[in-house]
């Protein structure tokens, strides 16, 4: 097998034994590799920048300020905000009053209710998928033959041991 493809094998020793010469294929190599690399680095640049002028992304699609606060008291743990709606990753996010995404909840529950808690973190949650398509909401689907089931979500987006 030759040292490089586009030359015969008689060039390839002769690289191998003149110093100078090999320094020069090298040279010629890394110099068109050199050229390729930024000629793929500057397209992409320009893919990303026509993307964003063209099609723009939501500033607000990553930001959780609009239902999530940090609690003011160590371990300064991330709470749901009662009562707030918005969009978040493109889906639209509910929190109850208990603090709970998804619908009201009465209390005290109506007779021949089922309640199921789904303790959690943001799988529980949901992120980025409608409450309908939680696991949580899914399990009250299958479990809702002929009683009225009720599931809250009891999650939040992390968590975490105290002190970690």
């Amino acid at each position: 097998m030759h040292l490089f493809h586009f030359l015969t094998r008689a060039e390839s020793r002769r690289i191998l034994s003149s110093p100078n010469l090999g320094d020069e294929v090298l040279r010629y190599v890394l110099k068109h590799l050199g050229i390729s690399l930024v000629s793929i680095c500057i397209t992409l640049m320009l893919l990303e920048a026509g993307i964003r002028i063209a099609n723009p992304q939501d500033l607000g699609f990553w930001d959780s300020q609009p239902f999530r606060r940090l609690l003011s008291t160590a371990p300064h743990f991330v709470e749901n905000i009662p009562r707030s709606h918005t969009r978040f990753i493109g889906v639209p996010v509910a929190i109850n009053s208990l603090g709970l995404r998804g619908d009201e909840v009465s209390v005290p529950k109506p007779p021949r209710t089922i309640r199921i808690v789904a303790v959690g973190d943001s799988i529980t949650f949901g992120y980025g998928i409608p409450v309908e398509d939680t696991y949580a909401k899914i399990l009250e689907r299958c479990l809702n033959q002929g009683w009225v089931e009720e599931e809250w979500s009891a999650s939040r987006d992390q968590y975490r041991e105290i002190g970690s």
